[in-house]
């Protein structure tokens, strides 16, 4: 029972460790998750961003954009470009965000550029004395393709000596890494600021922001410089960017002049700038016959018209005839006579015998023929027997026959 007993409260602090463990995983994760992905993203830097119709939107100029600022930033690093032995300047490794909206990519690199021992360079040997940063837009790329953009912004210079090269400071200083009013009393009794602005060099506040907007295509890049701290003035800091996205790239697109495609009701006319310039309007002269130009209108692009025919130009045409041209269509043919040796027209053997012969005879009884309205009784000279000839031939055929038959009928009968 006991045994029993001990292995229930083992097993049940074993189930206390899996679910404690469990909890930790499970927030740990959520932290690690970047909140673009629904995490809380406290532990992320990424220099990548998601535009979705649920980010922020700013109206610029009348057009409405999505934004996103990527969770990366540039933080300044002076501590690796001090203690240079000379004035110069050194580049450091590129920097890049990216926007990703849909199936696009808009992705921005930086060049950074540290500047030592700026403009006064009279003490280049330890040039931490004198810093400068500046990040300037090396390349812009949309869906891979090269967009033409420019930007750069910069540091203020970082002096600890001002008061000997006589350089106005800022008159609001940063006070996170040491206490203001002995940073300020320090300034004021050697004379690098009048006691009459120690007062305002106490005050705390955000450190100051500078930015830059540039135009690239339809979109925006605003590259921010955020002053975060310093010993003496602000010196610390980071950048950070925000892409703007116009919102016809974000939503369902509406087409309207001016998005790159010809679409829709939209034509040369209407909207050259997707449709590109209409083709010039045919006109007399441009060497085209075309449209309605004819040999008529417009003999430049067309020609000239053929001539009219007439009577003479050698072309038997239109309405000439033999009657009416015989130049071109040559003499009529004779008018057909009797005598011109042709059976032509209205000639007949009566009218014209010479050219279409005498005319057959009229019958008469005694011409051998047994003719039209001729029988024996009429003409027995043409018609014999009165036209019982052919019956007595028919019954001489028939009885011949009978005979026959009764002899073959007999041999038959006798051989049978």
């Amino acid at each position: 029972m006991r045994g029993g007993f001990t292995r229930g409260i083992s097993t049940g602090r074993e189930m206390k460790r899996v679910i404690i463990a469990g909890i930790v995983i499970s927030v740990l994760v959520w932290l690690i998750i970047p909140s673009d992905y629904g995490g809380g993203g406290f532990l992320e830097s990424s220099p990548l961003v998601y535009i979705t119709p649920v980010s922020p939107t700013r109206t610029i100029n009348n057009t409405r954009y999505y934004t996103g600022t990527p969770s990366y930033k540039y933080t300044f690093d002076f501590d690796q470009y001090g203690k240079k032995q000379s004035c110069g300047s050194e580049p450091s490794s590129p920097v890049s965000w990216i926007a990703v909206f849909g199936d696009h990519t808009l992705e921005a690199t930086f060049q950074p550029i540290y500047y030592y021992g700026v403009e006064s360079g009279w003490r280049c040997a330890d040039s931490r004395e004198e810093m400068q940063v500046k990040l300037i837009l090396s390349s812009l790329t949309y869906d891979g393709e090269p967009i033409d953009a420019s930007a750069e912004l910069e540091t203020d210079q970082k002096r600890y000596w001002k008061n000997l090269l006589g350089i106005e400071l800022p008159r609001y200083f940063s006070s996170n890494q040491r206490d203001p009013y002995k940073v300020c009393k320090d300034l004021a009794d050697s004379g690098i600021i009048e006691e009459s602005d120690r007062q305002a060099c106490e005050t705390r506040e955000e450190g100051p922001v500078k930015s830059v907007i540039v135009k690239a295509d339809d979109f925006l890049l605003e590259l921010r410089l955020k002053y975060t701290g310093g010993a003496y003035y602000w010196e610390d800091g980071y950048y950070e960017l925000t892409f703007y996205v116009p919102d016809y790239l974000i939503e369902s697109p509406t087409p309207y002049c001016g998005d790159g495609v010809c679409s829709g009701t939209e034509t040369c006319e209407t909207c050259p700038e997707d449709c590109g310039e209409c083709p010039p309007t045919p006109y007399c002269g441009d060497g085209v016959c075309s449209g309605t130009e004819t040999c008529e209108t417009c003999p430049e692009d067309c020609g000239e018209c053929p001539a009219e025919p007439y009577c003479g130009d050698g072309v038997c045409s239109g309405t000439e005839t033999c009657e009416t041209c015989p130049e071109d269509c040559g003499e009529c043919p004779a008018e057909p006579y009797c005598g011109d040796g042709v059976c032509g027209g209205d000639e007949t053997c009566e009218t014209c015998p010479e050219d279409c012969g005498e005319c057959p005879a009229e019958p008469y009884c005694g011409d051998g023929v047994c003719g039209e309205g001729e029988n024996y009784e009429n003409c027995p000279q043409d018609c014999d027997g009165g036209g019982g000839g052919e019956s007595i031939q028919i019954w001489l055929i028939i009885g011949v026959l009978i005979i026959l038959i009764g002899i073959v009928s007999i041999l038959i009968l006798k051989n049978g």
